[in-house]
């Protein structure tokens, strides 16, 4: 992450796309734990570890996630862009679900955390859980498979370049 802030280290100079491809494969990670404890918590109610996890994955969302689209939409989707495709758009749409189940996912763990446990808590923070889950999983394969690849036959050594030092 430090690379687009501070200008390119020697392994990212190489594959400058190779930085999202790393922080998605973490973020597939967080994914796996939030899943686990959101089936955790539907099985057999709130426990320390599940809500822990809980916890984590809005830190996460609320740092990395949000770093991580921040930079795609600012500095990878507009060069994409001016190559013709359409493609950064639906991401775009994507990023935006996102966000939007992101915002439900932090009001249900707000409320949760300051003690306001309605009989639908649990059910809602399955819920949202698993659905966060269902779209980031998907999201990260079509960026993966579709769009990072469009995005190294495109884009010039230099386009990528201009990525990488923002």
């Amino acid at each position: 992450r430090l690379a687009f802030h501070q200008g390119m280290d020697m392994e990212f100079s190489k594959a400058p796309l190779n930085i999202l491809l790393q922080e998605h494969q973490e973020g597939l990670q967080h994914l796996a734990r939030l899943e686990q404890a959101a089936e955790s918590i539907q099985a057999n109610g709130f426990s320390a570890e599940a809500i822990e996890e809980i916890i984590e994955a809005v830190r996460w969302m609320n740092n990395d996630v949000r770093e991580h689209i921040l930079r795609e939409e600012r500095y990878l989707f507009p060069v994409i862009e001016r190559h013709g495709s359409e493609l950064p758009e639906s991401m775009r749409n994507d990023h935006h679900e996102l966000r939007g189940a992101f915002s439900q996912f932090m009001e249900i763990v707000q409320e949760i955390e300051r003690g306001r446990m309605r009989g639908s808590s649990i059910h809602e923070i399955v819920q949202i859980s698993l659905h966060i889950v269902t779209i980031m999983r998907s999201h990260i394969t079509r960026e993966n498979e579709l769009l990072f690849p469009l995005a190294k036959r495109l884009l010039s050594v230099e386009e990528l370049t201009l990525v990488a030092t923002h």
